[in-house]
């Protein structure tokens, strides 16, 4: 069984430092809106995507690009997770891509 650690205010400060401190990676970030149809229901979904620039992408050990998909609680949308998936995308060059559930977009 995986042991917990416990990391201390101070700990935090200076891990997220050293990730604020990289450099800017260049990413763009895109609107996307699309339709499921599903159960005889239109689904209507919304979401960002962050692309970093091509030769920026992190890679596994595999060589694959490194991806994450990031997904609201009920209180919110997308737009909710946009600093972390700029952070994640500008920082780190992690393909982001931020989704709201069918009915969370007006």
């Amino acid at each position: 069984m995986d042991q917990i650690r416990e990391i201390h205010a101070a700990q935090l400060a200076a891990l997220s430092a050293d990730v604020l401190d990289r450099p800017d990676v260049p990413y763009e970030r895109r609107d996307g809106y699309f339709q499921v149809d599903c159960a005889g229901m239109a689904w209507h979904v919304a979401g960002w995507l962050y692309k970093p620039e091509f030769g920026y992408l992190l890679r596994g050990s595999d060589g694959k690009a490194v991806g994450a998909l990031l997904l609201h609680g009920c209180g919110s949308d997308h737009r909710f997770l946009g600093n972390l998936a700029s952070i994640l995308a500008g920082k780190l060059g992690i393909k982001t891509l931020t989704l709201s559930y069918p009915g969370h977009w007006c």
